[in-house]
């Protein structure tokens, strides 16, 4: 069952104080992350590249959709997740 929004506690130490923050997270906050590395995404979130992934997991995104440049791929994981995406849209879970 893929959630239509998550919350992930971040934690990240300041200094000698370790402090957490909520992200929340959903579809529409991370895919215009797809076209950078999913590591690059982790950072710019604030998040854990581990905490990034069980969160798309949950939303539904089992694999990241990001291409290298100048890759040519014959099966496009972005069309899969557009496809899921409007699917959810269209089954009433947002």
């Amino acid at each position: 069952m893929a959630y239509h929004s998550i919350t992930v506690q971040a934690r990240r130490m300041i200094g000698s104080k370790r402090h957490t923050y909520d992200v929340k997270l959903d579809l529409q906050t991370i895919s215009p992350l797809f076209a950078r590395r999913q590591e690059e995404a982790a950072a710019f979130l604030g998040l854990s590249l581990t905490s990034l992934k069980a969160a798309c997991r949950k939303l539904g995104i089992f694999r990241w959709p990001y291409t290298r440049p100048g890759y040519v791929s014959h099966g496009s994981n972005l069309a899969f997740v557009q496809h899921v995406a409007t699917s959810h849209v269209a089954g009433g879970v947002f």
